[in-house]
């Protein structure tokens, strides 16, 4: 399995920002949360040819499916991530249909330093949100975060 980012990207884009990324089983976006755009800076993704023979259309639709080789995509995205200065994780589902809390784990157990960076770890209705509604519930949460501090 190769996974690949997209444009030869290797995450110095991100290095020193407070990013939040959206961690789905076929793709991560990483976008940076202050700088004022919508746009991902980067996309971390699997290969086209993705398939789990396990789902059925209803839980593609929702994200809820597990692969084998998470573990080859969750390497290359904590490479990606780890340069930044803070980090929120965003995810959708539960338990195992949800990548974000199983890239979480991995990113706790192989890089305990850098995993004290994550300062949110959220729950959303990813297919129901654009990338802008998702820059303003994580800019939202960062407030949010600031006035319980």
């Amino acid at each position: 399995m190769n996974v690949s980012q997209d444009s030869a990207k290797t995450g110095n884009e991100i290095f020193g920002h407070l990013v939040v990324a959206v961690v789905t089983h076929d793709h991560t976006k990483i976008m940076i949360v202050h700088d004022g755009s919508h746009q991902p800076v980067l996309t971390v993704r699997r290969p086209g040819n993705f398939e789990n023979k396990h789902r059925g259309p209803a839980q593609e639709h929702h994200l809820h499916h597990l692969d084998p080789d998470d573990e080859k995509y969750y390497k290359v995205l904590l490479s990606t991530i780890k340069s930044a200065s803070e980090i929120m994780l965003v995810g959708h589902g539960t338990g195992d249909s949800n990548a974000m809390e199983g890239f979480a784990e991995y990113f706790r157990d192989h890089a305990p330093q850098e995993f004290r960076k994550v300062s949110e770890m959220r729950n959303a209705n990813i297919p129901a949100l654009t990338d802008g509604e998702i820059l303003k519930l994580a800019r939202f949460w960062k407030e949010e975060g600031r006035n319980f501090a």
